[in-house]
């Protein structure tokens, strides 16, 4: 089996059709604002990067065959069922920690699986994260072919 291959592009969706570099060499497209992780300013980070992403995203759906994957920056079920009533989300990633735990995380699962759509929970560091997202996959009849496990180095 040969690794996944997944990239992050930022809002620059016209750069990259102008430039002829849509991604279509990759398994999906990991959707990534950039902020820092965590507190109420992300949070309202997070909802302004849906509403400027919108646009682009749509872009990138359009230009390439690249399933999208996008939820590690959400926040709340209404963060999530705005970006899927767009209808530009391949998989849906939502993180259980960001999310608030297990049983708001699994209402947005559940509105994944209303949609037809995967859910490949965001899981980046090898902590409380991976235990918690492991029962999550557990959970879910909706679960995508993916574990996200840890980017870190072992100096975590």
């Amino acid at each position: 089996m040969s690794p996944r291959r997944s990239a992050e592009p930022g809002f620059g969706t016209s750069a990259a059709s102008a430039s002829g570099a849509v991604p279509e060499n990759l398994d999906f497209v990991v959707t990534n604002p950039p902020f820092h992780e965590g507190g109420s300013e992300d949070q309202a980070l997070g909802r302004a990067f849906i509403a400027r992403a919108a646009e682009a995203l749509r872009e990138l759906a359009t230009l390439s065959s690249t399933p999208i994957a996008l939820g590690e920056r959400l926040y709340s079920r209404w963060d999530f069922k705005r970006v899927l009533s767009e209808g530009y989300v391949d998989i849906v990633q939502p993180d259980v920690m960001y999310m608030g735990g297990l049983s708001r995380t699994l209402e947005v699962c559940r509105m994944a699986a209303d949609a037809g759509l995967p859910v490949t929970p965001h899981s980046a560091n090898l902590s409380l994260v991976t235990i918690c997202t492991m029962h999550l996959l557990g959970a879910l009849p909706n679960r995508g072919k993916y574990l996200e496990l840890s980017i870190e180095g072992p100096d975590y």
